[in-house]
């Protein structure tokens, strides 16, 4: 079989995907593809807090999510098309939020703020390749799909998985009034809205589909053993 993926910003994906579709030919060219599948995002969703949001959730309408998807339909109509709508992938080169948050944590400039429960959705890269090579697999799969790990961890939990794999590296908490509003101030009011507000996904679609059952991230995060055949 095909297949033509298409993965708009996250790049690092490609070794897992390569590892996970290895009974299949990977091209480059739409055109010769028996199914083509796009990575997209959850960030095409509208803006705030979303809790368990599904594939009908409203888009927002300043998203550039929306060109990407609808440039990889126009480019793929003579193949099944699936789009992979993803969470904050987590996983070896990563970019984004997730590379911006293990960043932040490695420098000491990331705190826990007292009291936040907000939920992250998220998703390794592993299981987002080994659902590419499933819906690949399965005739029937055609159309949008959000993906997640089912976790829905909170931020805290996710950046201390992440500093676990940095020799278990310490975050502080900032828990007085000054403290936390020191904290505001220096992140600014869009950083800190994007680490105090919920934003999970429904993937019941895509379980029904495949038989996929994922890895919590923090648990692939705190309990995954690298070795050569690891990414």
């Amino acid at each position: 079989m095909n297949i033509y993926v298409h993965t708009p910003g996250r790049e690092f994906l490609w070794p897992y995907i390569k590892k996970a579709a290895s009974a299949h030919t990977l091209t480059d060219n739409a055109g010769e593809a028996d199914v083509a599948i796009m990575v997209s995002s959850t960030d095409i969703y509208t803006p705030g807090e979303l809790l368990l949001a599904a594939e009908s959730t409203p888009t927002n309408p300043d998203s550039a999510w929306i060109g990407h998807e609808s440039t990889f339909a126009a480019g793929c109509e003579n193949c099944r098309t699936v789009i992979l709508r993803c969470p904050n992938v987590i996983g070896t080169a990563m970019t984004g939020f997730p590379r911006e948050l293990a960043e932040s944590i490695f420098r000491g400039t990331f705190f826990h703020f007292k009291g936040n429960e907000a939920r992250v959705g998220a998703v390794h890269a592993a299981d987002v390749a080994a659902a590419i090579a499933a819906l690949a697999e399965m005739p029937t799969a055609e159309g949008i799909y959000n993906i997640s790990d089912g976790e829905n961890a909170t931020l805290h939990d996710l950046a201390e998985a992440i500093a676990f794999r940095m020799n278990n590296k310490r975050i502080s908490t900032l828990s007085t009034k000054g403290q936390l509003w020191l904290g505001r101030l220096i992140y600014g009011k869009k950083r800190y809205r994007a680490y105090t507000t919920s934003r999970t996904f429904d993937c019941s679609r895509l379980c029904r589909t495949i038989d996929y059952r994922p890895t919590p991230t923090t648990e692939y995060l705190r309990t995954h053993v690298y070795d050569e055949n690891s990414l």
